[in-house]
């Protein structure tokens, strides 16, 4: 969910629906026309080691491992993993990925119909705060774990 320009909107991450809701307390439900990732094999062991790996007893790790085996796990990837509201009132929406070797997030910008309208990539270490036009601002964490703007 997400707040700025008059407008709050939030998202269905399996669904695909946005709804928005205006200062007028209209709301209008707005379906993406971006597909969704299939879940494969591959991504699944990707996320199941992302957990696993910082496991240092190898008994704690196997059963972590065969716990995650058993978990249901979507057929697709969910649309989006974060969203925003640009100052001009713009819906940008974060590209789901659960690939943990990832080193770039997708932030896309929708229309009122759904549709991307703009892409623009940006380092997974950075947590944007404000969002102008196609600028990113935020916070960026280095490989130490020191945060800067």
């Amino acid at each position: 969910m997400a707040a700025g320009a008059g407008r709050v909107v939030e998202v269905g991450h399996q669904t695909g629906r946005v709804r928005v809701w205006s200062r007028d307390g209209s709301m209008r439900e707005i379906t993406l026309a971006i597909q969704q990732q299939p879940m494969d094999a591959s991504v699944r062991s990707a996320w199941m080691a992302s957990y696993t790996e910082r496991i240092e007893d190898r008994a704690q790790r196997q059963q972590a491992e065969a716990l995650l085996g058993q978990m249901p796990f979507p057929e697709t990837a969910p649309y989006v993993s974060d969203v925003r509201i640009g100052r001009e009132g713009a819906i940008w929406l974060a590209a789901a990925d659960l690939d943990p070797t990832r080193i770039e997030t997708t932030w896309i910008r929708i229309d009122d119909e759904g549709r991307a309208t703009d892409r623009v990539r940006v380092p997974v270490s950075l947590r944007p705060q404000v969002v102008d036009d196609a600028r990113f601002t935020g916070i960026w964490t280095d490989s130490l774990g020191v945060q800067s703007v």
